[in-house]
């Protein structure tokens, strides 16, 4: 009962990948982001081809710099909660994904 919270975290995939074949751009972009981002997502494709989504606290395939390389991406976006951003663990979290 204290954490209701909970039932909007089940959306949260490690990776995701949305394409839109209507667009004429090749452009693509990766969203780091953490639950918090995940209403922001949707904007992205209309501008887009591709939208590739990453959540850093359960993202561990490959790091961004290979992210970038593999699926030729031109925008990286960075959507975080202010709270959850000046957290230690977050860093944490993000340096692995980065790969440092």
């Amino acid at each position: 009962k204290s954490l209701k919270y909970l039932c909007f975290i089940s959306g949260d995939n490690p990776f995701t990948r949305i394409t839109n074949n209507s667009l004429d751009s090749d452009r693509n972009c990766l969203v780091i982001k953490d639950s918090f981002g995940n209403c922001f997502v949707p904007y992205l494709t209309q501008n887009y081809k591709n939208v590739y989504v990453i959540d850093y606290r359960s993202y561990r395939e490959m790091t961004v710099n290979k992210l970038i390389d593999t699926y030729d991406i031109s925008d990286i976006i960075f959507v975080n909660s202010v709270s959850v951003a000046l957290a230690d663990v977050t860093t944490q979290n993000i340096e692995k994904v980065v790969g440092k």
